[in-house]
């Protein structure tokens, strides 16, 4: 799901459960995060509806999918294999 955000450019809003907080942390200004508990999945749609507008909600999709690609591309992933 992530690598499917970052290849559209979408903003993204999910758990950290898991190895995703670890996907997460290179974009932690550019995503949301909540609990893995329906109340703050519920807050976080909330919060994104009522704070952010849709030309932020862009640029913070754009943001992410740079910092995404940056770090875990094939050509990134090659040259820390070679190193």
């Amino acid at each position: 799901m992530l690598f499917s955000a970052a290849k559209h450019g979408v903003t993204v809003l999910s758990t950290t459960v898991g190895c995703l907080k670890e996907y997460l942390s290179i974009a932690e200004d550019y995503v949301y995060t909540c609990e893995p508990n329906p109340e703050s999945i519920e807050k976080g749609i909330e919060n994104i509806i009522t704070d952010s507008t849709k030309a932020e909600l862009k640029a913070k999709g754009k943001l992410f999918t740079d910092a995404f690609v940056n770090t875990f591309s094939w050509s990134t992933i090659i040259e820390k294999v070679i190193r």
